[in-house]
């Protein structure tokens, strides 16, 4: 740790990187434990200059950039107006000083989110195409790779810390140090595989092909977080004081106990939440980080986020449970693009499907198709229902119109 913080006032330890970082993402989180505990003269600022961020973060939560504005220009009229009066008012003086100190602590903290507003929250530390032989894996909050060897794992991890695989493997979380609430384990799940988790407060998560998905070995006692890169469908285990939150890409989806699926691909335009059961609500990261746009869904609605425009729409959507019944080994589509359903297709098998630059890809398509097949068995069937043509060599799908 740096030797300035010996000479840190409360309001520097409040606009400093690193210590933002800590408080607001749990970055350095055993290093500054340690420095504290170590410097005690330090300590009492640093817990005050912690308390401020957080409650500024929990106050202004929903404030958007316009109220952030208006604060601002209230503060420098304050400011003029005292100065034109000759005569000095101690307690007006605080509390001028007070109001200012507290936009530079709140502008400190939001100008430090905005130099950070396109870096994610967490970092996956493997890519999908780093899986040898293209399998799922775990990864390990201590770095150690688990290779999993069937296309439809399922992984179980119990109240003991014990994290089960396909019913043949078991790691002891505990033994391996991984028992803190801040490590967070991976899984990854490359295209052509599936996935299946039980966390150990009784969720169930299902991952679709081309996914990542991180979880702590123990959830904290006020909140559970996931991270979510890809698609999966969850069955949140009810728990009123301790709510449940998925972060996928630039959105956060909010719950205490309910199902609903998440579609957050990298390299898609949306990204989209299904509600089946119960109640969630999808918000959005503003410019500035802390500020979010927030709907809330009620059973067969669905929130689609613009990644372009950063909205969110909210719409109703009466055939919610298609977009969960490749959970069942089904891809069911109801007035689908053609291109969406290729590219979903892609995921699913692992196979490149190429058209031709004039196809009509926005042409919307409604069916089913069995995706316990395979590929050669699946392409005669979408063949009849889009009306294409296709042929199928060299590991891709080479498709035509009729």
């Amino acid at each position: 740790m740096e030797k300035k913080y010996k000479t840190y006032p409360i309001e520097e330890f409040v606009e400093d990187r690193e210590f933002l970082a800590w408080v607001l993402k749990g970055s350095g989180d055993e290093e500054w434990e340690a420095y504290l505990k170590g410097n005690p003269d330090i300590r009492e600022k640093a817990i005050k200059a912690r308390q401020i961020i957080l409650l500024l973060r929990d106050k202004y939560e929903l404030m958007d950039e316009k109220d952030v504005l208006s604060l601002w220009k209230r503060v420098e009229k304050f400011e003029v107006d005292s100065r034109h009066q000759n005569r000095t008012i101690r307690f007006r003086s605080y509390l001028m000083r007070a109001a200012v100190f507290f936009v530079i602590v709140l502008l400190g903290s939001l100008a430090y989110i905005y130099v950070n507003d396109h870096e994610p929250g967490y970092r996956f530390t493997s890519a999908l195409s780093e899986n040898a032989g293209h399998k799922s894996k775990i990864v390990l909050a201590d770095g150690e790779e688990v290779i999993l060897d069937s296309d439809d794992s399922r992984i179980t991890l119990d109240e003991g810390l014990q994290l089960k695989i396909d019913e043949s493997k078991s790691i002891d979380l505990t033994n391996k140090g991984l028992d803190r609430a801040n490590k967070q384990n991976e899984v990854i799940v490359p295209f052509g595989k599936r996935s299946e988790l039980l966390l150990a407060d009784g969720t169930k998560v299902w991952l679709n092909a081309g996914s990542k998905f991180a979880f702590p070995s123990r959830f904290p006692d006020k909140q559970r977080e996931v991270y979510l890169e890809g698609e999966a469908y969850f069955e949140v285990s009810h728990a009123k004081e301790y709510p449940f939150l998925v972060h996928a890409g630039d959105i956060d989806v909010r719950v205490l106990g309910t199902h609903f699926n998440v579609s957050a691909y990298p390299d898609d335009h949306q990204i989209e939440t299904v509600l089946l059961e119960g109640q969630v609500a999808v918000r959005r990261e503003g410019k500035l980080g802390i500020f979010r746009d927030e709907v809330l869904l009620k059973p067969y609605q669905k929130a689609q986020y613009e990644k372009e425009e950063k909205s969110i729409q909210l719409l109703d959507d009466p055939d919610a449970d298609v977009a969960i019944a490749w959970t069942e080994g089904w891809f069911q589509f109801s007035k689908e693009s053609m291109a969406t359903v290729f590219k979903k297709l892609e995921r699913y098998y692992n196979i490149k499907i190429e058209v031709k630059d004039d196809f009509p890809g926005d042409e919307q398509i409604t069916g089913k198709l069995d995706l316990k097949e395979s590929i050669e068995e699946v392409m005669p069937v979408l063949e009849d229902v889009a009306k294409i043509n296709y042929t199928i060599g060299n590991g891709k799908v080479y498709i035509v119109k009729k």
